[in-house]
């Protein structure tokens, strides 16, 4: 998604980036060489224990605080549950990677797996 904004921008957009918890734009530089400092940012800024679970029900909260405050053109999201900001604006639900290819058994032989990374203590989905 980091990308996506800076595509944006180069096409000439302003983007507005959200987060449910607080969103520390210096790691994606650490992690990917992007800078996310010049972008407005809307953000939560909570902590949760579930974050999973929360982060699927109210991924949209954060998102529609940053429509009543920048009215943005169309919204590019990476999660399936907006409903609450349906037909306010254009959405485009970007998937990171299809979960059927990584859950169901019979897509193994494509090698399409979901391991955990020492340095980042996250799931990721790789290749192989």
């Amino acid at each position: 998604m980091a990308s996506l904004a800076v595509a944006a921008e180069r096409l000439g957009y302003t983007p507005v980036l959200t987060s449910l918890t607080k969103f520390r734009v210096e790691k994606y530089m650490d992690r990917f060489g992007i800078d996310l400092g010049r972008y407005p940012v809307v953000a939560g800024g909570i902590t949760l224990k579930s974050f999973g679970l929360h982060q699927r029900l109210f991924v949209w909260r954060p998102v529609k605080k940053a429509l009543e405050l920048y009215s943005p053109r169309l919204v590019v999201i990476d999660m399936p549950t907006y409903k609450p900001i349906v037909g306010k604006v254009p959405i485009v639900e970007y998937i990171h990677f299809p979960l059927e290819a990584t859950f169901n058994r019979r897509y193994r032989h494509l090698g399409f797996t979901i391991e955990m990374t020492p340095t980042r203590r996250r799931d990721t989905a790789n290749f192989h």
